[in-house]
């Protein structure tokens, strides 16, 4: 239950969240599910971890699980993300039998559970935070934004979507123990002992920490969060470190760490059973170390454009870019190097005003303190993803599709504290404009999710043509069997209807479209996974 500070409920409020959260899974699954134009597969899938996944057959077996760590032959790059390969590899065997009696959905997987769980525990995490109103309303937010999308239209490895539950699961945790946010001020009483973690959290810390790195980088962050949400438990005012606040302070240090010793000796564990040929690096760290390894700081840190990143990351939130950029298939700032356009601050100044506002109204209590250091978690995640991909010259990277999905998360909770505090508000028209102001930033997001989305094929489309004339891949797959960048893009009935006679062919003859067949890009993942289906069953 929410804590006694949190706004009281509103039934009015309870009723509208969860009408528009049935709206946005209606809109999810019906409309943006429902368009095969809309849902692809990565084509890092059809480059390199469709055909280690399959290294042992097409069935699932125990094999898989030693397959899923050796990192190089998954993505051929010194990466730790076991977790999320094994469930890639699971997902693309799912996918292949599935054949035997359907044609699946290019983005059918696992990964779809994970999405739709996350919104449970990121529900009880808003209650606990601001109250069941503002939990729904914030959870509907929260299903219409790109990084809840991300798993759902992109058929990849689930790093991100797994980052993604990393993060909420963490928020609710620590909800959980919301008094301890203002029980402790040293600024009043610098000799107040500093919070002892809870042995509960500390457990389910450790449990979650040490195996998030293995789904993802970016779920490092979550330290950081941890910090910045309990701050009074790591640190004191200078001068009032007596003997007990250093033996707290430094207990709540060693608890937060253990994942951290954990994470070499696991991967030491992994060389001594020679699964991988290395031991992976945490990609931040790598990343920082070639920076200034290889020099050029400045150059590079221009290429990251960080201010224009975290203005893309938030419009993306708050309003259509068609205001800015027109229809779908006109100019938008994520697929090179040009600036987002200079008049998007100004069209969030309405907005920004409104949120004032309301931030006036929000006082000193539990939501105000969340919603302060949430600012201050959302900045340093900006930092964060900032420096693990500046080298990334393209604005699709943080925008808010795959690699920002986890912006999301951070949105959601600082959107729904803000709307929190109008709940409470006793100003009628505060009540009535905060559904008004969630419907409108949903539908902000929807739209940006289409063009996310579709700006992201077209970075795979250019990204696939680099790749194709290679001899290893021409081999595999012969360029007639897909139609050059810039030509035009197929219709959803198109590609339901391509899906359909492919199908049909590999029912009747057991094989693949023929090369001959000029299969557009957007279907290349088809004739991908029938091959390896026709390839490993004569095998047998």
């Amino acid at each position: 239950m929410p804590y006694p500070d949190t706004p009281a409920s509103s039934s009015t409020q309870t009723w509208i969240g969860r009408a528009l959260l049935i709206g946005a899974l209606l809109v999810a699954f019906g409309v943006f599910l429902g368009d095969f134009e809309r849902a692809f597969q990565d084509s890092e899938n059809l480059l390199t971890f469709n055909h280690a996944a399959v290294a042992n057959g097409a069935d699932i077996q125990w094999k898989d699980i030693p397959q899923a760590f050796d990192h190089m032959a998954m993505e051929g790059d010194s990466r730790n993300r076991y977790i999320s390969y094994y469930i890639f590899i699971v997902n693309l065997k799912l996918r292949m039998a599935l054949w035997d009696f359907i044609s699946p959905h290019p983005s059918l997987s696992t990964t779809w559970i994970i999405v739709l769980l996350s919104l449970w525990p990121l529900f009880l995490g808003l209650r606990n935070m601001f109250g069941t109103s503002a939990a729904w309303l914030g959870t509907a937010l929260y299903a219409a934004s790109p990084g809840f999308y991300t798993g759902l239209l992109m058929l990849f490895h689930p790093a991100k979507p797994l980052a993604n539950l990393v993060l909420i699961v963490i928020f609710y945790l620590l909800s959980r123990y919301l008094p301890d946010l203002k029980r402790f001020t040293f600024k009043t009483d610098p000799n107040t002992t500093p919070p002892r973690l809870p042995w509960p959290l500390i457990l389910w810390i450790w449990g979650v920490m040490t195996v998030a790195p293995f789904m993802d980088e970016t779920t490092t962050f979550a330290y950081l969060i941890i910090l910045i949400w309990y701050p009074q438990a790591f640190w004191a005012s200078p001068g009032a470190w007596t003997a007990a606040i250093r033996y707290r302070v430094l207990r709540n240090w060693a608890a937060l760490m253990m994942p951290v010793i954990m994470y070499p000796l696991l991967l030491k564990v992994v060389k001594l059973v020679n699964v991988a040929r290395d031991v992976p690096e945490l990609t931040l760290f790598g990343y920082l170390f070639r920076l200034f390894r290889q020099g050029h700081v400045a150059e590079k840190v221009m290429a990251g454009s960080l201010f224009h990143n975290i203005e893309a990351l938030v419009s993306i939130h708050l309003l259509p870019i068609t205001w800015l950029n027109g229809l779908r298939d006109t100019h938008f700032p994520i697929t090179d190097n040009d600036l987002p356009p200079q008049g998007t601050p100004w069209l969030l100044l309405p907005i920004l005003l409104i949120a004032f506002l309301i931030w006036r109204r929000i006082g000193h209590d539990t939501s105000a303190i969340i919603v302060r250091r949430t600012l201050v978690i959302i900045g340093t995640f900006s930092l964060f993803l900032f420096a693990v991909l500046m080298f990334h010259r393209s604005y699709i990277v943080p925008s808010g599709f795959y690699y920002g999905g986890p912006f999301s998360v951070l949105w959601t909770v600082l959107a729904t504290g803000v709307v929190a505090a109008a709940i409470k508000s006793q100003t009628v028209w505060m009540r009535i404009i905060t559904p008004s102001l969630v419907a409108w930033m949903m539908v902000a997001q929807w739209i940006n999710t289409d063009h996310l989305q579709y700006h992201w094929q077209l970075h795979d489309q250019i990204k696939m043509s680099y790749t194709i004339t290679s001899e290893a891949w021409t081999k595999r797959h012969p360029a007639l069997l897909y139609k050059r960048p810039g030509s035009p893009r197929l219709t959803d009935e198109e590609m339901q209807t391509i899906t359909q006679q492919a199908w049909q062919r590999w029912k009747e003859t057991g094989k693949p479209f023929d090369e001959s067949h000029p299969i557009h890009y957007q279907m290349l993942w088809l004739q991908d996974e029938l091959s390896f289906k026709t390839r490993l069953a004569s095998r047998k």
